[in-house]
């Protein structure tokens, strides 16, 4: 088994006709879904407003590098997810997009000299020679 690699995969769908009980409880709990509870975690999150229509699902998940290939495996695990918090729920839902991305790709660039220049502006003095 070789190292693992991690993936954020983000559903974009709608909820497809719901029945009054599944509305109500999902009206009932649409305080706990909103935006600022959008996490990426192993079991994935929901997030929606309050008409019901649409909705954002974040999960997370880490695979072998010798997956053939990942970003597909990514994709449905994370559907699989959405699926088994859907039936959870009792409601159906759609996945209309979804995005894969390889956390460990990521690249953090930041301005070289920055910090320094930054420090030296807060002493009221310049870093420059």
């Amino acid at each position: 088994m070789g190292a693992s690699r991690t993936y954020r995969v983000t559903i974009r769908g709608k909820f497809v006709e719901l029945s009054a009980r599944a509305r109500g409880r999902l009206a009932a709990e649409a305080g706990e879904h909103g935006v600022l509870s959008a996490r990426y975690t192993a079991e994935g999150t929901v997030t929606y407003g309050p008409e019901l229509h649409g909705l954002a699902f974040r999960f997370e998940t880490r695979l072998d590098e010798d997956v053939e290939d990942p970003q597909l495996a990514a994709e449905a695990e994370g559907a699989g997810a959405l699926q088994a918090w859907a039936e959870r729920y009792g409601v159906t839902v759609t996945a209309d997009h979804i995005d894969v991305t390889c956390m460990d790709d990521i690249k953090i660039r930041r301005p070289s000299g920055r910090r320094s220049r930054v420090a030296g502006d807060a002493a009221g003095r310049s870093t420059r020679g």
